[in-house]
């Protein structure tokens, strides 16, 4: 993970507001690739319907691989197309909101993004946290 993610240094690592890096699971150890090269745009809630990836159900954490509750992420990777991800893995949906967590399938490691069945934009949409992941330049 990140120590501290700017929108700068997040710019200066895509090409046409798409990722340069392959992003990983950002867990030491863990080698779970998620998003290979050019795949994810960059977004920032100013630009999205974001939810909060902080007070997660407990419910839904159970099992999971979490050791601290996350701060609240300002810049997203967004994927339009659940089939862009390499590996990819859902915590149940959170009935009141219809959002599901994003987590590593190797790892249990969550939340690393969030999807919302209830959104309105046009297509499916996915959103990885920044700071959640680890990057990987070729």
């Amino acid at each position: 993970m990140a120590d501290q993610v700017t929108f700068d240094t997040l710019s200066d690592q895509t090409t046409g507001g798409k990722n340069l890096a392959a992003l990983y699971c950002p867990r030491p150890g863990c080698r779970c690739l998620l998003l290979k090269p050019n795949v994810a745009q960059l977004t920032t809630p100013a630009d999205e319907p974001i939810a909060e990836l902080t007070n997660i159900p407990t419910q839904l954490l159970a099992g999971c691989n979490l050791t601290t509750q996350p701060d609240n992420s300002t810049y997203f990777w967004k994927v339009t197309n659940m089939l862009d991800f390499e590996n990819l893995g859902f915590l149940k949906t959170v009935a009141e909101t219809g959002v599901k967590y994003l987590s590593c399938p190797d790892c249990d490691l969550a939340p690393l993004g969030f999807h919302n069945t209830h959104s309105q934009l046009p297509q499916p949409t996915y959103f990885l946290a920044a700071d959640r992941v680890r990057y990987q330049f070729a």
